[in-house]
C-alpha cells in the first residue's frame, strides 16, 4: 500500500517521473485525479491507484504560490478542503467560476474575481 501510495504522491507532486509524466499526460489529462472515473480499463496498477483514492486524499495539500498549477475548486489549497466538496457543483454556477479554473485565473493583484453571491456558504 505504501509503495502504491508513493506512486499517487508521484502524480501531484510533478518530480522527474518518466511514469508521472505519462499518467499526467495519457490517463490524468486535464482532470483531477481525485475525479477521473474508475471504468475498468487500464491496468491493474491503475484501478489499484483509483481505488486507493480515499486513502491518499488526506494526504496531499497543495502549495498556492503563483497559483498556476493550483485548481480553485478541485486542489486541497484551503483549509475547508476541496472547495468542490463543500459548495458543491451548483457553486461553479453560483460564482462563475469554471470546474477546471486555476487560482491565477480567479485572483488577480490580490483580490478575488468572482460573481456576487447571496448565498452565505459562498
Amino acid at each position: 500500500m505504501v509503495c502504491s501510495l508513493k506512486l499517487i504522491w508521484r502524480i501531484f507532486t510533478g518530480q522527474n517521473s518518466l511514469w508521472a509524466d505519462w499518467v499526467r499526460q495519457h490517463l490524468v489529462r486535464q482532470q483531477s485525479f481525485r475525479d477521473i472515473r474508475d471504468t475498468g480499463l487500464g491496468s491493474w496498477v491503475w484501478r489499484k491507484l483509483l481505488q486507493l483514492r480515499p486513502i491518499a486524499k488526506q494526504f496531499p495539500r497543495m502549495e498556492v504560490h503563483n497559483g498556476m498549477t493550483v485548481r480553485f475548486w478541485t486542489d486541497i489549497w484551503h483549509p475547508m478542503g476541496r472547495l468542490i466538496e463543500v459548495a458543491g457543483e451548483i457553486g461553479t454556477q453560483k460564482l462563475g467560476i469554471a470546474r477546471t479554473a486555476l487560482i491565477n485565473e480567479v485572483r488577480r493583484d490580490g483580490d478575488w474575481e468572482f460573481r456576487r453571491c447571496r448565498d452565505r456558504r459562498m
